[in-house]
């Protein structure tokens, strides 16, 4: 399956609210894929892990602070046209 920056968008858009809002596993899955999950974690907008298990089930875990990184706020910010 191919993982486009629209999908990684999205992601973005959902580690965010994740962020401000408390970690929501619920949400986390059905709110985007893991695939976009892993992408997002490899660009360097976001610092977090995410881990799928056999199950299909996530594990998310924040790995620093600040949660979205300066990169990740500046594509928001283009993401709702600011």
């Amino acid at each position: 399956m191919s993982t486009y920056a629209s999908d990684i968008d999205n992601a973005l858009q959902v580690v965010a609210r994740q962020a401000e809002n408390g970690l929501n596993l619920k949400d986390l899955e059905e709110s985007t894929t893991f695939e976009a999950l892993d992408a997002l974690s490899k660009t360097g907008m976001a610092n977090f892990v995410v881990t799928r298990f056999a199950s299909g089930r996530y594990r998310f875990r924040w790995i620093a602070s600040p949660h979205i990184m300066p990169a990740g706020e500046q594509r928001l910010k283009e993401i709702h046209g600011e």
